[in-house]
C-alpha cells in the first residue's frame, strides 16, 4: 500500500486495477486514504481501531469531495474512533433497530426449525388478527406498558385464554429476536422481554381448566340436533369427533390417503405431540366413512369450499346444535366427552391414553415394555362407540331376542 501526500493531481493519476481494490494512504493525515476500484471509482476512507477492532469507514467519492473536505471529515471520524465511537457499528445498530416485528417474526419462523407448521400458522393468524398495528413497528419499540395494556384489551374482547396465548407466542418471538439481533460487541439491544411484565405484575389471566363434556343423558338430544343440520359435512364431522376423540384440527384436515377402509384404521400424521397417531375404525364409523368415500369431491374426508379445501369454521352449525338441543358445548368438549366416557368404562388406562394420543410421560412400563398392537385397541374403541351410540338412541340399549327364539330356548 503506497503512502504519499494525497492531492487532486496524484489521485487523478492513480492507475485503475484490473482485479480487486488498491489502497493509498495519506502521508499528511495518518488513517486517511483513498480506495480505487476496478470500475474506476475512487473513494476516500478513514481507518482506525476502536474497541480492539480495525474499522475502515467510507467517507465519500472523489471528485465529488475534494481532498481537503475529505481530510477534514476523516479527522472527525478518527477522533470519534479514539473516543470509542464506532460509526459503522452504530449504523448497523440503527439498521437492526428498524427491523419490524413482522420481519423479526419471519426470522423467528425461519430459525426455529422444530416449530410445527400448524404452530407457525396459528401464530401468524393470531398476530395479524390481534396485533396488526404492532407488526409494522420496530420490534425494539414494543414496551412492557404496551404489552400490559393490549393483554388486558384482548382478554376483555377475545377471552382470557386468547390473551394469554397471544402474549406467550409474542414472548417466544421476542426471546428469539433478543438472541438473534445483537450489537457487534455481542450485547443485546433489548435486555428484558416485554411480556415479562405480565409475570412481574401478576397480570396473567387465571387458567380456566375446563372439564365440560356432553353427559350421557344429553347425548340423544345432541345427536338429534346434529342430524338436523343442513350442512351434512358439518354434521358428519361433529359425530366423527365425538366417536374418535380427535382434536378439531386433526379431524378437519384428515385426508383420504390416511384412511384405510380395508384394514379399518386411520392415521393422523402430524399431531400436537409430534407423534403419528393410528386408531381403529369402529363399525359405525366404517359405515360413515364408506358413505363419505363414495361421495368424495377432493382429497379430504370433510371437504370445504375455502382455500384449505377442508372444513374449517362451523361456529354457526355449533350454535344451531346448542340452540336445538339445549346442550352447550365446544368442539374440544367432544374430545373430552370421548375421553371421559372411555375412562368411565372398564378400559385399561394405557388403552385410553393410546386412543387419546396422550403422552405416557414418565411411565417407564408403558413407554418401554407394553407394545400396543392396533388390534388391541379395537375392542376398547367399539366399547366407547357403542356406549355413546346407545345413549344417543342410535343403537338399542339392549339386545332384543325375538319371541320365537325365546320360545325355542325355553323348550330346549
Amino acid at each position: 500500500m503506497s503512502v504519499f501526500k494525497l492531492t487532486a493531481a496524484r489521485i487523478a493519476a492513480l492507475p485503475i486495477p484490473v482485479l480487486g481494490q488498491d489502497f493509498y494512504r495519506d502521508s499528511k493525515q495518518p488513517g486517511f486514504g483513498v480506495r480505487v476500484s476496478p470500475g474506476g471509482t475512487i473513494s476516500f476512507f478513514a481507518e482506525g481501531r476502536v474497541n480492539g477492532k480495525t474499522r475502515r469507514i467510507t467517507i465519500g467519492p472523489w471528485p465529488q469531495l475534494t481532498v481537503e473536505e475529505a481530510r477534514r471529515i476523516a479527522k472527525v471520524i478518527l477522533s470519534e474512533l479514539i473516543r470509542g465511537i464506532d460509526r459503522k457499528a452504530e449504523e448497523r445498530n440503527a439498521l437492526v433497530k428498524t427491523v419490524t416485528l413482522a420481519e423479526a417474526f419471519k426470522q423467528f419462523k425461519e430459525t426455529r426449525k422444530s416449530l410445527a407448521d400448524r404452530t407457525k400458522a396459528d401464530y401468524t393468524y393470531m398476530f395479524n388478527r390481534l396485533i396488526p398495528d404492532w407488526m409494522k413497528l420496530p420490534w425494539v419499540s414494543i414496551t412492557r406498558e404496551m404489552v400490559l395494556k393490549r393483554h388486558a384489551e384482548v382478554g376483555k374482547v377475545n377471552g382470557w385464554a386468547t390473551a394469554n396465548h397471544l402474549m406467550r407466542a409474542l414472548g417466544s418471538v421476542f426471546r428469539s429476536s433478543m438472541k438473534y439481533y445483537r450489537a457487534p460487541d455481542g450485547s443485546m439491544f433489548v435486555q428484558e422481554c416485554p411480556t415479562s411484565i405480565l409475570s412481574d405484575a401478576h397480570a396473567w389471566f387465571p387458567k380456566n381448566t375446563k372439564d365440560s363434556y356432553i353427559k350421557p343423558h344429553q347425548l340423544k338430544a345432541w345427536f338429534d340436533a346434529v342430524q338436523l343440520i343442513a350442512n351434512k359435512v358439518a354434521a358428519d364431522y361433529l359425530i366423527f369427533l365425538v366417536l374418535t376423540g380427535l382434536r378439531r384440527s386433526e379431524g378437519a384436515s384428515l385426508r383420504w390417503d390416511c384412511v384405510d377402509l380395508i384394514s379399518r384404521t386411520l392415521t393422523i400424521e402430524i399431531t400436537k405431540n409430534k407423534r403419528k397417531h393410528v386408531i381403529p375404525i369402529s363399525d359405525y364409523l366404517l359405515t360413515m366413512l364408506t358413505r363419505l368415500k363414495e361421495n368424495a369431491i377432493n382429497d379430504f374426508v370433510f371437504p370445504g369450499n375455502g382455500k384449505t379445501e377442508h372444513i374449517v369454521e362451523i361456529k354457526k352449525n355449533v350454535a344451531s346444535v346448542v340452540k336445538a338441543s339445549q346442550v352447550s358445548f365446544t368442539l374440544h368438549d367432544l374430545r373430552r366427552t370421548f375421553i371421559t366416557i372411555a375412562e368411565s368404562l372398564d378400559i385399561s388406562a394405557y388403552a385410553v391414553k393410546r386412543l387419546a394420543n396422550h403422552s405416557m410421560g414418565g411411565d417407564v412400563t408403558a413407554t418401554h415394555y407394553i407394545v400396543f398392537d392396533i388390534e388391541r385397541l379395537r375392542d376398547p374403541m367399539e366399547k366407547i362407540n357403542r356406549y355413546i351410540l346407545r345413549n344417543a338412541g342410535i343403537l338399542p340399549t339392549a339386545e332384543v331376542v325375538p319371541l320365537t327364539a325365546q320360545a325355542s330356548q325355553v323348550a330346549a
